[in-house]
This record gives structure tokens, C-alpha cells and sequence, in this order.
């Protein structure tokens, strides 16, 4: 059989360095309907904003282990794109140890996140478009995968973190897995989880087809300007 340990990277968004920093108080999230938030809310567009999480893996039962792995992001700067302005995210790169920090540009939009290829990351209020979806192929396009869809779902869950618990809405990615690379189960998420007032406060890493334990990074502590 072909190897099916084919990592996802649908949710790579800019990564970056760990800092020390005091968490805010999460009663700062509060629980509003979505014909009244504000996607800058979520977004927390802001230079020198910046989010510490830890590791956790999750099995198929829900049950996690907190991982000795700590990872964090932080807004560093601005640049004028096509006229607007895009606010520079970085994140941590699980995908490649050469190159450690990914750079993404960002900017809020109606009630939409986007970056600068015009690609939604997230929406406060739209919850019946469709972000992306297509096939992912191994090989060759006559060995399907999987088909996956991102689309915001959840409205107002409860999401618990080390941080505390947050009011959140998800902006989820589903992959319907065909049956040969199915053994991890036939349908699968990937959660990127937004609360108001603090930004990304829970999101799935990319996982293996080959098995139910996925990984998760989960705010620990944060600071906003």
C-alpha cells in the first residue's frame, strides 16, 4: 500500500519567538451574538500583540496530554499591499526546522480575515461561505485522498484552554477521507478556533491519515496593546 503519512497544511499561518508575558484576564470575553461583533475583535490586528501556546495531544476518545512544547506568535510590523494595510504575522513552522518562522500578511476586511493572496482565514459573521475545498491527490490525480472543505462552524462553543475558558467561533476545516487511507477514520477535522477580544485561542497542527491522535496548541497566555 502507498505510504498515507500525508501531513495537511491547510492552517499554516505565520509563526514566530517565545516570550515571557502576563496572560490578561479572560473575563474580557464575553459572550456576544454575531450581528454584534467585530472581526477586529478577533482578528487583534495590532504591532507588537502577541499569544504563547502549549502542545497537547488529543486521541480519538478527546483525551489529552499536555506536551513540553511551547510555541508562540506575535505581530511584527506593517507593509502597504495594493494600497491597504497588511499587519506581518509570524508563527512557529512545524513543517521544516531550517527554515523555523512562517510570515503571513494579514488584514481585517468587512467582517473577514484575509491575507494578501485574498484568501479568508476567518469570518464574525459569515457562516455559509465556503473559505476553500478541492481534493488533495496522492501521487497522481487518479489516487484521491481526500476532499476537504473550511467553512466557519461552532457559533459561540465554550473552548477551554490554560488560559481559561473562551467563547469561540471556529473556522474548521473537514476532510472526508476516501476509503483506502481511511484506517485514522473516514472523516476528520482541523480547528482554528477565535475567541472576541483575544484572537486564536485553540487550533489544530497538521496530522497523519494513519492515525486518530492529532495535536493541538492551546493558549496559554497572551498580551495586547
Amino acid at each position: 500500500m502507498k505510504n498515507t503519512k500525508l501531513i495537511f497544511s491547510f492552517l499554516i499561518l505565520f509563526f514566530a519567538l517565545t516570550f515571557n508575558a502576563c496572560k490578561k484576564d479572560s473575563s474580557t470575553n464575553k459572550v456576544l451574538s454575531t450581528s454584534q461583533t467585530n472581526v477586529a475583535s478577533f482578528s487583534q490586528l495590532e504591532v507588537g500583540n502577541y499569544w504563547i501556546y502549549q502542545r497537547f495531544d488529543v486521541d480519538s476518545a478527546g483525551n489529552s496530554t499536555p506536551l513540553n512544547k511551547f510555541d508562540s506568535c506575535f505581530i511584527k510590523g506593517d507593509t502597504i499591499i495594493n494600497n491597504y494595510i497588511y499587519y506581518k504575522m509570524f508563527r512557529p513552522n512545524t513543517y521544516s526546522t531550517s527554515l523555523p518562522y512562517l510570515v503571513n500578511y494579514l488584514r481585517d476586511s468587512s467582517s473577514y480575515i484575509i491575507d494578501f493572496h485574498h484568501n479568508i482565514q476567518f469570518s464574525s459573521k459569515d457562516f455559509n461561505l465556503i473559505f476553500r475545498s478541492g481534493y488533495q491527490f496522492y501521487s497522481n490525480p487518479l489516487d484521491t485522498v481526500n476532499y476537504y472543505v473550511t467553512k466557519m462552524e461552532e457559533i459561540n462553543q465554550t473552548t477551554s484552554t490554560p488560559s481559561g475558558s473562551y467563547v469561540t467561533l471556529d473556522a474548521r476545516t473537514t476532510f472526508q477521507v476516501w476509503p483506502s487511507y481511511s484506517s485514522g477514520g473516514s472523516v476528520r477535522y482541523m480547528h482554528c478556533k477565535y475567541a472576541n477580544n483575544v484572537g486564536i485561542v485553540k487550533e489544530s497542527l497538521p496530522f497523519y491519515l494513519t492515525t486518530q491522535l492529532q495535536t493541538e496548541r492551546r493558549l496559554i497566555r497572551y498580551h495586547l496593546n
